[in-house]
């Protein structure tokens, strides 16, 4: 759960907000986007990340069995 932000009270003419419902490792995310929004921007983060993970591991495979191809 990333949390809901409001809007509360604040001291003159101060906009303040208060973040509800942190996760459990006290972690939010700060954001004008929807939470469906950002899990799918977060989830084509990772993909994107694995997928060049994957390509490094195969170019450094490739790289150190050349002499025996």
């Amino acid at each position: 759960m990333l949390g809901t932000a409001r809007e509360i009270q604040g001291s003159g003419s101060e906009q303040q907000y208060l973040v509800d419902e942190p996760t459990e490792a006290g972690d939010f995310i700060l954001s004008d986007k929807s939470k469906d929004e950002l899990v799918q921007q977060l989830k084509q983060i990772g993909i994107k990340r694995l997928a060049a993970g994957g390509l490094f591991v195969f170019i450094g495979t490739l790289c150190i069995s050349w002499p025996w191809l």
